[in-house]
């Protein structure tokens, strides 16, 4: 069976459905004042009805190819941000375990979070409904004011859009449908109404044409979570792969040749623990990425150059209290894994498309990043020497130095030659090509 680290029920049809959802500071280096306005009041639309007749293209039994035997190593990366839930906060950590700190610290039931794709907004679910902030913390908003409840969500490729599935209650029956809100219009449409199959965790591919998701109850396997594919005008809705897996979670890879699953198995031959697949959508086959009889590895997400996979793992064997949850990466060639964090409690990591920053590098501040302190000590205490401005160009010298719950790295302004000490935070830089 899958271990799920946070549930909810809902009654469809006399069925009891489960859904697996995972087990502020505000910017003090930038003058950004925070808005809490609700964008909008959009209301739902639907656009499809009837039940959907799934239709599997790919029959590859799913039996893995490869298996990795990895051990974790000490050696630090330095790839970028992932973001990710801790109880009821939504923090911030570099993929080299330095640099964490909270950003938003009020989440009272969380179950989704998600990079908006230029990674100005981190996107999370609470109490079922999605808000919006900056990753320095600043600008947080609520999205939506659904009557129903969100439990998981996806942004579109180019951001104008964001699929979400829902809970609704009717009369004494509920439904769980996906959902698209098109935040440019604004509105919201519905995408799925099938009335005894719920549909959930729906994720854009990178090109934006399809949408995977999750559904469960299906008539040939009523009680396995099956990975399937949607248009996103509702159409044209199969199975990803036959005999289905019971999927857990899953992410598509950078370039949408390949979908990384949670799973624990074949619905004939499960195990009590999920591992990672990789599933090649080209070649219909599979590839045990994580083999492991110990562990529960749920909620992977890809690295922006699709070389490494982040993703939860509860130990099943903390003597003092089983189920700890932290964040690992795992490289997906030779499956070396390295741990992320130490706190036990973590759910829901996803990978920034923003790099951090890096000596040797030129970078170029964003819009996010104005204002920022020129310090002359790499400490909030240090000496404010300049305020950098939108797209100045720095050189980085050296760093990372922490303190404050900051990173930091001495820069060289490219326009007049001052030095001095920045913070780092994901989206305040952009890399110089």
């Amino acid at each position: 069976m899958i271990r799920r680290t946070r549930f909810y029920t809902a009654m469809l049809a006399g069925l009891v459905l489960v859904l697996a959802a995972g087990g502020c500071g505000t910017a003090d280096e930038t003058q950004i004042t925070a808005t809490h306005a609700p964008l909008n009041t959009a209301t739902s639309t639907p656009i499809s009805t009837g039940t959907t007749t799934l239709t599997p293209t790919l029959t590859s039994s799913p039996t893995a190819t490869a298996t990795f035997t990895p051990t974790l190593v000490p050696e630090p990366i330095s790839l970028g941000w992932i973001a990710f839930a801790d109880g009821d906060s939504i923090d911030i950590i570099q993929t080299d375990g330095k640099g964490r700190r909270s950003i938003v610290d009020s989440v009272a039931d969380f179950e989704n979070l998600a990079w908006s794709p230029v990674g100005n907004w981190i996107a999370y679910s609470d109490a079922g409904q999605i808000y919006i902030v900056h990753p320095d913390g600043s600008g947080l908003r609520r999205l939506t004011y659904s009557q129903g409840h969100i439990n998981s969500f996806s942004w579109s490729p180019d951001g104008q859009a964001i699929v979400f599935s829902q809970l609704t209650v009717i009369g004494e029956d509920s439904e769980v449908n996906l959902f698209v809100y098109e935040l440019d219009i604004p509105n919201i449409r519905q995408l799925t109404n099938t009335l005894k199959i719920s549909e959930f965790t729906p994720a854009y591919s990178p090109s934006g044409d399809t949408i995977a998701f999750i559904s469960f109850g299906e008539k040939n396997w009523p009680n396995t979570s099956v990975l399937s594919i949607i248009a996103p005008d509702g159409t044209n809705t199969r199975h990803l792969f036959d005999p289905p897996m019971d999927v857990n979670s899953f992410s598509w890879s950078p370039d949408g040749n390949q979908i990384v699953i949670s799973s624990n198995g074949e619905i004939q031959h499960q195990s009590p623990y999920n591992d990672l697949y990789i599933f090649n959508l080209q070649w219909g086959e599979f590839q045990h990425l994580i083999d492991d009889s110990e562990n529960v590895d749920t909620h992977p997400a890809w690295s922006p150059d699709g070389e490494w996979v982040v993703f939860t793992r509860a130990s099943c064997n903390y003597p003092a209290a089983p189920g700890f949850k932290d964040i690992y990466v795992i490289h997906v060639s030779d499956g070396e894994i390295r741990r992320i964090s130490n706190t036990h409690k973590t759910l829901h990591p996803t990978w920034s498309p923003w790099e951090s920053l890096q000596a040797g590098e030129t970078f170029t501040l964003t819009s996010l990043g104005a204002n920022l302190k020129l310090r002359s000590e790499p400490t909030l205490s240090g000496t404010v020497l300049d305020l950098l401005e939108e797209g100045e160009r720095i050189l980085v010298i050296e760093g990372p130095v922490e303190a404050d719950e900051y990173l930091w790295y001495l820069v060289r302004v490219e326009e007049n030659g001052d030095e001095g000490w920045v913070a780092d935070n994901p989206g305040w830089f952009s890399i110089n090509e």
